[in-house]
């Protein structure tokens, strides 16, 4: 809007003083039009520069904008998984004390001969091998602490950070003195970026 209205107020003013200045020479109605349609080439390339420099910035905040949602959605997301494995983990170990305590007070009543004490405990021993069987086939969370599925679920944290929480190790050493099969993606990409001298 503001172009148009600068260039037809040039052009306006370059007729006006071309048809009221009869008094003028040709040469000084060239130079007036001249110094008029530069200063509208000068304007146009301002406003031109103006806009994408406008465009530069829109587009640079919104690239920060989506590497600040992108963060928050993985801490989001580590957060979420690390209180469901917490909570997994708790729930496992009540089931087991609730197990304990339930053969802890039921009452053993007194054999009469060694056969019969023999066949009780095989059978409390049967029981308590079966419900523990039945506990391991119906959650099929990985307690295995040799991967990294199972150190997590295990700890609650990634052998890296268990490292850099409980040995003091820092982020490049704990890194790199965890196998490669035992670390996340971003703790991959983390080692890379620190130990090539990049912002982690």
């Amino acid at each position: 809007m503001k172009k148009s209205l600068i260039i037809s107020s040039a052009l306006l003013l370059s007729l006006a003083l071309t048809g009221c200045g009869s008094g003028k020479t040709g040469a000084n109605i060239k130079s007036s039009s001249l110094k008029s349609s530069q200063r509208v080439t000068k304007s146009r390339t301002i406003a031109n520069s103006k806009s994408k420099s406008k465009a530069k910035a829109a587009s640079i905040k919104a690239a920060k904008a989506s590497r600040r949602a992108s963060s928050k959605k993985i801490a989001i997301s580590r957060a979420n998984a690390i209180s469901v494995a917490k909570a997994k983990m708790s729930n496992q170990q009540s089931s087991t004390r609730s197990t304990a305590t339930v053969q802890s007070n039921t009452p053993a009543k007194a054999p009469t001969n060694s056969s019969a004490a023999s066949s009780v405990s095989s059978s409390v021993a049967t029981t308590n091998q079966s419900s523990s069987n039945n506990q391991s086939k119906g959650s099929s969370i990985s307690m295995n602490e040799h991967t990294l599925t199972g150190f997590v679920n295990k700890y609650g944290v990634s052998p890296a950070l268990y490292k850099m929480q409980h040995e003091g190790m820092s982020k490049l050493k704990a890194l790199q003195n965890t196998p490669d099969d035992m670390k996340t993606f971003g703790e991959k990409q983390t080692q890379y970026r620190l130990e090539h001298g990049l912002e982690p």
